[in-house]
Formats: C-alpha cells, structure tokens, sequence
C-alpha cells in the first residue's frame, strides 16, 4: 500500500513539474526529481530497517 502511495506522490511532483515548467519543458529535470525521490524512499526503508534491527 506504502509502495502505491509514493507512486502517486512521485506522479504528483513529476505532474507538478511538468506544470511549472511547461513554456520551456526539460525532461531532465523532471526525471532527476523521480530519481531522487526513490532514491530517498529507498534510503529511507534502510534506515528503518537498520534502526528496527538495531533496537532489538
């Protein structure tokens, strides 16, 4: 469910993007934004899980 709902987050700030930027439209900056956004979904899983296994 967490995976659909950051999905969607990514398709928002992408579509918000793509709005801001629609006179002079870079793809770059659309796609670096979905980049960073998983890699900081992906940095966050890891972290939870290292903390979880570290307070058991």
């Amino acid at each position: 469910m967490k995976n659909i709902f950051y999905f969607f987050l990514t398709a928002l700030i992408s579509s918000i993007a793509l709005l801001l930027t629609r006179d002079s439209f870079e793809p770059e900056l659309v796609y670096s934004t979905v980049v960073l956004i998983w890699i900081l979904y992906i940095w966050y899983h890891v972290y939870a899980a290292d903390k979880r296994n570290y307070s058991e």
